[in-house]
């Protein structure tokens, strides 16, 4: 009986000692750890496991949706707009965030830009892929809008048989003069297919990994696969511009296209528009399409963006 009631006293004792390493009192009764919890906006309760329980509201971004955009919260100060009817007038001090439409004017005709591409032989338009092969340049030929870049390429150590061709389309039309025979690229292919195929391209310079095509159609102005499709230039979608307008499947708002190019003050070309961007000679930018949904989509296997949106060295000036 000695034995265990020493034993109960030691093991009370050694319970009082660790007792105030563990919790700390506040004048006012509560722990000073969840006081400080609430005081500085992070989660208070217990972490077990590395997963936090208790409340986040104050770091919370429930109702902030960053799709299709990465300029929410951003003025549009200091940039230039093609496309819409308040062409001209300063923007200075407008900002969209918090906005999924903002209304803004109604926007002009379009200029019947369009862009496409496609490789040759085609590509199962039903199949997730992406790849970059390591291309000579055999020939570029351009006729009637189209232009024909033929390729000789590699994957890795094997030779690609046969090498596909890349066939643009384009109004207004182009040469891609800044693809010539005899020039090696990186050329990167991909396409990813939920519902719908969405596709992109970019071919650049070796070395030096210059920009010399990239394009892209579906619901995002990017890759699917996170590649930098655009740089060193910076692409962005720019919402609340035109007023949206009714059509078939709910009410469509034309989006802009912001570009930062060249170290010139950002562009912003309206959806059917194209512009040269990013100084002298710059890039050609075709925005053929850019639009969102605003509200119920009423039509089912639909995204909510829509973009077929090229940048190309061409030459033009």
């Amino acid at each position: 009986m000695n034995v265990m009631t020493s034993r109960l006293s030691l093991a009370l004792l050694a319970a009082l000692a660790l007792a105030p390493a563990c919790i700390i009192v506040s004048d006012d009764g509560a722990s000073a750890t969840e006081s400080s919890a609430s005081e500085s906006g992070t989660s208070s309760g217990t972490e077990t496991g590395g997963t936090s329980m208790g409340s986040t509201s104050a770091s919370s971004t429930e109702g902030t949706s960053t799709e299709g955009t990465s300029t929410v919260g951003t003025s549009t100060e200091g940039t230039s707009t093609v496309g819409t009817s308040t062409e001209g007038t300063s923007t200075e001090g407008t900002s969209t965030e918090g906005t999924s439409t903002t209304g803004g004017e109604r926007c002009g005709p379009g200029e019947g830009v369009d862009f496409d591409f496609a490789l040759d032989p085609p590509i199962d338009e039903f199949n997730d892929l992406e790849f970059t092969y390591l291309c000579d340049i055999v020939g570029v030929t351009a006729k009637d809008g189209t232009v024909t870049v033929e390729t000789a390429c590699t994957d890795g150590d094997e030779t690609v048989e046969p090498s596909p061709s890349v066939i643009v389309t384009a109004t207004p039309a182009t040469a891609l003069a800044g693809i010539a025979p005899g020039m090696t690229v990186n050329l990167t292919y991909g396409q990813f297919v939920p519902w719908w195929t969405e596709r992109w391209i970019r071919i650049e310079s070796v070395p030096g990994g210059e920009l010399l095509l990239a394009a892209a159609v579906g619901s995002s102005l990017g890759s699917q696969a996170g590649i930098e499709l655009y740089a060193p230039a910076v692409v962005n979608s720019n919402a609340g511009l035109c007023a949206p307008e009714e059509d078939f499947c709910g009410m469509s708002e034309r989006l802009g296209v912001a570009i930062a190019a060249g170290g010139e003050p950002t562009a912003v070309v309206v959806d059917d528009h194209f512009a040269i961007v990013g100084g002298d000679p710059g890039l050609s930018a075709w925005v053929a399409r850019a639009s969102a949904y605003v509200g119920d989509i009423e039509c089912t296997d639909t995204p909510s963006h829509w973009y077929v949106f090229a940048l190309a060295l061409d030459g033009m000036e």
